[in-house]
């Protein structure tokens, strides 16, 4: 798009919005920024873990087999179910701590470069 264009459909030109544009703007859109992600706690995260439709299925099995007596079976679904969700857990928590550090490497910057 050429940027004459583009400066019309913003309603703009080259030398860029006037600090009373800029401030109407930032009133009516909101503060030019991006948005942070809100951090997850270790405990939000970990009932995440349940919430996926295999441990749900493997939960009722469990309930199913202490009703028909078959403490044995729910006890090993019991701790398949742990493993699983800590295992899941763990990775989430180290994906989110890793996520955490490239963000503070990364800064971000606009600018304009005429063509």
């Amino acid at each position: 798009m050429p940027i004459a264009e583009l400066g019309e459909r913003l309603n703009t030109n080259l030398n860029g919005l006037t600090s009373a544009q800029a401030k109407l703007r930032a009133r009516v859109y909101g503060p030019n920024r991006l948005r942070t992600s809100k951090r997850t706690d270790a405990l939000t995260l970990l009932l995440a873990q349940f919430k996926s439709p295999l441990i749900l299925i493997l939960l009722v099995a469990v309930g199913l087999s202490f009703f028909f007596n078959q403490s044995i079976d729910a006890l090993i679904i019991i701790a398949i179910v742990l493993l699983s969700s800590l295992l899941g857990f763990w990775q989430e928590k180290r994906a989110l701590r890793t996520r955490e550090i490239q963000k503070a490497r990364v800064t971000t910057k606009a600018c304009y470069m005429p063509t």
